[in-house]
């Protein structure tokens, strides 16, 4: 298993910077896009294969222009950019992820972050757009409303995707896991009718669940140190009180 998922992540530079991908041949009027789809639990793997592509890239094609877009980074620096990124992690923190993904559904509407990521990308001056980040994105983004989005901004730009999950070649399923037509399908042979599916108990990604730690700490040590000082206050007033009272003995 290994060997053929190392084989497999050997192939992508030679398939990124093959004339036929990056001209669009046979086509027709489609985007060059490659999905690379992996289990979530080789995306440590994938992360170092995409830096080791990013230095082999000039190497391979040097006259080759190209932007590696961080899905969660985006996001992050599009929020920081409006204002609403510290406002977000304290919402977070009192009222959890689903009253944060309810205030963030708006800033992070698929159609304007769709333009965001044009706005940095600039497809026309691109000859490729890697992306990766999806899994930490979501579920404040998912990935195939963002390229529904991307097709008519992204012009004949090749674009290629590091997707945690399963492409079967219409369809996405992230982490392998969301499969709402599969369950649909089933269901309707017992005679159920689905009408929506509800995901519980979302982990938020490792690098906002950090910064939600440390604040967390942060407070926890600053209500301490408020706690100490109205103590020590008080020692100190008992103290005045009992000279004053030695004094006037």
């Amino acid at each position: 298993m290994n060997s053929d998922f190392n084989q497999r992540l050997d192939q992508i530079l030679d398939r990124i910077t093959a004339d036929d991908f990056l001209q669009g041949k046979g086509l027709g009027n489609e985007i060059p896009f490659y999905a690379f789809d992996y289990p979530a639990e080789r995306e440590l793997e994938v992360r170092g294969h995409l830096a080791f592509l990013l230095t082999q890239l000039p190497k391979r094609r040097p006259a080759l222009r190209f932007m590696h877009i961080n899905l969660f980074d985006l996001i992050i620096r599009h929020l920081k950019d409006r204002g609403f990124y510290d406002k977000a992690l304290d919402l977070y923190t009192k009222q959890g992820d689903a009253a944060l993904r309810k205030a963030l559904a708006a800033p992070l509407d698929a159609g304007k972050l769709a333009a965001v990521f044009a706005t940095e990308v600039k497809p026309a001056e691109q000859d490729l757009v890697l992306v990766s980040g999806v899994g930490s994105a979501y579920p404040l983004l998912r990935t195939h409303n963002l390229l529904n989005n991307l097709h008519h901004r992204m012009g004949s730009t090749p674009l290629v995707l590091f997707y945690p999950g399963v492409y079967d070649g219409q369809s996405l399923r992230l982490f392998g896991t969301l499969q709402d037509k599969h369950l649909k399908q089933t269901c309707d042979s017992f005679g159920v009718s689905i009408n929506s599916v509800l995901i519980r108990n979302i982990l938020p990604p490792n690098e906002v669940a950090k910064i939600i730690r440390d604040r967390e700490l942060a407070a926890q040590e600053t209500k301490k140190f408020e706690q100490q000082i109205v103590q020590a206050k008080s020692r100190a007033e008992l103290v005045r009180q009992e000279m004053l009272a030695l004094q006037n003995g």
